[in-house]
């Protein structure tokens, strides 16, 4: 029996990028947090590097595309730790005992915020175009994430299309209507579709955030799918008689 996903995730045509926290010497089968990207058919051979978060806590986790004219796309996933509960395992304690090595008494949501608004400034002076997506756990339409995002020059690409009042709670445990998952886009950057799916209707315990995009706005232009060139087998006995090169051309 075919496994789930495999005739859409193709080894050849989907590069896998995955981040989680390095220092965790516990020795468990699982850990809390963590990101990821997967990058799927045409774009991923356009494909030009990834990477994780600086202090490689899995907090963040962003691919690289390269489009025309030096045009550059960053896709971000994230993940921001709810505020401490559950135990030394949740990923709040996880980053506080490597801030604590660190001999740095920070919350790690404010660390979080403060480092990636640190690298999302990086990037943009790079000239990259810059799209991040995920779970900040806070209310996006909240004072403190709108401000964070209009200092960065980053606008809520899902409210392009849809009125922020109409936004569904996006985890379903949540009882107060808060949106705690988004999606966000420097000035370039516009949506095509975008939407969130229904609690429990992808797995996990929050809602889905899905974004279409144009290649023309991604990439600057939109690219002919990449061709494969075929292989022609033959074997030593069919190959045709080679021709002696004289000893004085020879190279």
């Amino acid at each position: 029996m075919a496994q789930p996903g495999r005739a859409l995730f193709q080894p050849k045509c989907t590069w896998t990028r995955c981040s989680h926290n390095i220092y965790d010497t516990t020795g468990t089968r699982a850990q809390a947090g963590g990101t990821g990207i997967l990058s799927h058919d045409k774009v991923s051979h356009f494909a030009m590097g990834s990477g994780c978060n600086k202090a490689k806590l899995g907090r963040w986790t962003w691919s690289r595309f390269r489009g025309k004219g030096g045009i550059v796309l960053r896709v971000v996933s994230i993940y921001r730790p709810c505020a401490s509960s559950g135990g030394e395992r949740t990923a709040w304690s996880q980053y506080k005992a490597y801030f604590n090595d660190q001999n740095d008494d920070w919350d790690p949501r404010d660390a979080f915020m403060e480092d990636l608004a640190t690298e999302i400034q990086e990037w943009i002076q790079e000239g990259d175009q810059v799209i991040v997506g995920g779970d900040l756990n806070e209310e996006i339409r909240g004072p403190a994430v709108k401000e964070f995002f209009a200092n960065l020059g980053m606008q809520t690409l899902l409210f392009q299309k849809h009125e922020e009042t109409d936004a569904p709670t996006t985890f379903f445990r949540n009882k107060s209507g808060k949106v705690l998952d988004g999606i966000w886009g420097t000035a370039s950057i516009s949506a095509i579709k975008c939407a969130y799916l229904e609690p429990c209707d992808f797995p996990g315990d929050h809602s889905a955030v899905w974004m279409d995009i144009s290649y023309n706005c991604a990439l600057g232009h939109n690219p002919a799918p990449p061709r494969q060139p075929g292989c022609k087998l033959f074997s030593a006995a069919s190959a045709p008689d080679r021709e002696e090169v004289p000893e004085d051309t020879q190279g």
